[in-house]
């Protein structure tokens, strides 16, 4: 069943709750921005006012610290939207998340928000650094995302992903100013 009489009751409602999250995102009122994009992505997934929604909403996940939902949702922003107008903003809030999971902060179970925060967030900042690289291969951003995956794995003691992350450094970026200190880690990875 749909849950408007009418096309024009369907866009009232979405400018009202857009606008609405929009307001209270430029002052920076997140929670209260968040509950209105999460009513838009809800009603109107397929929109391009949901897509662009989902980054804001995103980036409200993100300001109220909850990680992991708002790393969800900036993967949601980019498959939902075909040319991304924040494409490299949601790219490098993603590297952001992935480097707060990597100095410890925690992320909830099962995707609950009401669970407290006590699962390592170290499998989800690994995968989020593939994604990085898979999405800006040629970035500077890149080099950052690789280097702190191999620092992350060594921290996990898992020396050989490590040693073939920062040869990898070494083949892509070979004239970069950060390749003396990849070998260096290479060899520490390897007396370790």
């Amino acid at each position: 069943s749909k849950p408007f009489k009418s096309q024009a009751d369907a866009d009232a409602y979405l400018t009202e709750h857009y606008n609405k999250g929009c307001e209270y995102y430029g002052r920076e009122s997140w929670r209260r921005a968040s509950t209105e994009f999460e009513k838009v992505i809800y009603f109107f997934p397929c929109t391009d006012d949901a897509a662009r929604a989902s980054y804001y909403l995103a980036v409200c996940y993100f300001e109220m610290k909850e990680y992991d939902f708002a790393n969800e949702e900036f993967s949601n922003y980019l498959k939902a939207s075909q040319h991304p107008e924040f494409f490299e903003d949601a790219v490098y809030f993603k590297f952001c998340i992935a480097e707060y999971f990597k100095a410890g902060n925690k992320k909830r179970p099962f995707k609950m928000r009401y669970l407290p925060k006590w699962i390592s967030g170290q499998d989800s900042a690994l995968a989020i650094y593939d994604e990085v690289v898979a999405a800006l291969p040629n970035h500077s951003l890149t080099i950052q995302a690789l280097q702190s995956k191999a620092e992350l794995l060594c921290s996990m003691e898992e020396y050989r992903d490590c040693i073939e992350t920062y040869q990898l450094i070494i083949r892509r970026f070979p004239k970069q100013e950060i390749i003396p200190t990849c070998y260096l880690n290479i060899a520490d990875a390897y007396y370790q």
